[in-house]
């Protein structure tokens, strides 16, 4: 009996000893970013009701024939220890679609895994909006995944998951790329970001024909408060498109956040034209690299341009202080033996005022977050976003007042408006229409409900003809 009671005991020891082994990783990541962007990436990882489709850019995942939603989850991914991540994306969503991104952590001094946490319903076509989630391990605020605690608690593991919904009609939308970088601040634990791509050999002098554009100069409503959506637009026309920085603020306009710098939504703007996007916690030599590719950067800083400010100083700052504000990166050079970075700062006054040389030192300083948005080029076989541009003409009406003519094309969009926010189109009631102009009548060819209490036929210095019925 004491036999079989020693045994008893000595195999409660054992599995007591028994340390609780984590989930193993499915592929390791060097530096601090991964990025799935080929159908080979995706299909490693486990599709529900989703299939991937190698003919659309570098390869894509979307909704199986027939199916309303479906879910990709990726691998698990081994990383160095971090403590914080944001997650990023390209995708295509054509009206009424949309797409959610979630990701969890292993927390190693927890031996455990944090619930999903997402960052919001995303489309470039109806309400989008941040979550920020938490649970017991970790938490996220608008666009950053943290890991919680006071201790040193970090991560070491990732998984991403992306949930497409479609439309009523049954279109799906596009998941084209997927990324997460992470980043760790805690001492003697730095993580070195790695270039994504093959490195050159670094000219000593790059400065790209980079435009320029102020924010303070656009729509006043949200002057002050789109830099980022700037800063995206200055990319892409970097890259040969034609925007607006007032599109890209309605399509990465967080609902949640109520405001234009949600980092990841800014981002999946630009990735909405078709572009490989991704966010990474950078450093100078990944500027410098892509530089010297051929592409601007945006980055994240904080800055004073007096040297009493509360923010790190930046001699030449385009805005006085700033807790929060997203710049282009143009260039670089070293003169006399003292690094410097062009930028184009759309906090600047005008235009021409934007062209801004900082600093290398403090420069870095003022990028604190190290966040950078990467935007490369334009993929091939894709559904790319195409803004609804109305050409008005503004016509006097008085003194100092004018009246917008747009020949019946403004009712046009909104009716387009309502289509891309997934409602129904009942009809549209006009109190006077001018029918010499034909709007109206080519709504109702399009067998629009569309109807005028009264419709002017003809306008001169006769006097007005009314249309009749």
């Amino acid at each position: 009996m004491k036999r079989f009671a020693a045994i008893t005991l000595a195999l409660i020891m054992a599995l007591i000893c028994v340390p609780v082994m984590a989930e193993k990783a499915d592929r390791e990541i060097e530096g601090n970013l991964a990025v799935f962007t080929t159908a080979e990436d995706f299909a490693a990882g486990t599709l529900e009701n989703v299939v991937t489709d190698e003919s659309i850019g570098n390869g894509a995942i979307v909704l199986k024939e027939g199916e309303s939603e479906g879910t990709y989850t990726s691998v698990v991914l081994g990383t160095a220890p971090f403590e914080y991540m944001v997650a990023s994306w390209g995708a295509d969503t054509p009206t009424g679609t949309w797409i959610e991104v979630s990701a969890r952590a292993y927390v190693d001094m927890k031996k455990g895994w944090t619930e999903w946490l997402s960052w919001g319903k995303w489309s470039d076509s109806v309400k989008r909006g941040s979550v920020s989630g938490e649970c017991d391990l970790a938490y996220i605020s608008t666009d950053e995944f943290t890991i919680s605690g006071k201790d040193g608690e970090t991560a070491s593991k990732i998984q991403l998951k992306v949930t497409l919904h479609a439309n009523a009609d049954g279109v799906s939308p596009t998941v084209r790329q997927l990324g997460v970088t992470y980043k760790n601040t805690l001492e003697g634990q730095y993580i070195t970001p790695v270039y994504y791509g093959e490195t050159v050999e670094l000219p000593e002098k790059v400065l790209l024909d980079t435009p320029a554009y102020s924010q303070m100069v656009r729509e006043q409503s949200i002057a002050n408060s789109m830099c980022s959506a700037t800063t995206v637009c200055t990319l892409l026309n970097d890259r040969g498109e034609d925007t607006l920085p007032e599109e890209i603020a309605l399509i990465d306009y967080d609902s949640d956040y109520d405001g234009f710098g949600n980092w990841s939504f800014s981002v999946a703007a630009a990735g909405s034209y078709g572009y490989d996007v991704y966010i990474q916690y950078a450093d100078l030599d990944i500027l410098r690299q892509e530089l010297a590719h051929g592409y601007s950067v945006g980055i994240s800083v904080k800055y004073s341009s007096g040297t009493n400010g509360q923010y790190p100083y930046l001699e030449n700052g385009a805005a006085g202080n700033t807790a929060g504000h997203l710049i282009t990166i143009t260039g670089y050079e070293t003169i006399d033996g003292v690094d410097y970075f062009y930028s184009s700062d759309s906090a600047a006054g005008s235009d021409a005022g934007c062209l801004r040389r900082y600093r290398a030192d403090q420069l870095d300083e003022a990028w604190g977050g190290k966040v950078a948005y990467i935007i490369h080029d334009k993929e091939e076989n894709i559904s790319a976003c195409n803004p609804n541009r109305v050409e008005c003409e503004l016509v006097s009406a008085g003194e100092n007042e004018y009246t917008l003519m747009a020949n019946g094309e403004a009712v046009r969009g909104l009716c387009e408006l309502v289509e891309q926010a997934g409602a129904e189109l009942v009809g549209v009631g006009i109190a006077i229409e001018k029918g010499f102009q034909g709007g109206g009548d080519r709504l109702r060819n399009m067998g629009v409900n569309y109807h005028a209490l009264a419709v002017i036929e003809k306008a001169d210095e006769n006097g007005i003809i009314f249309r009749e019925d």
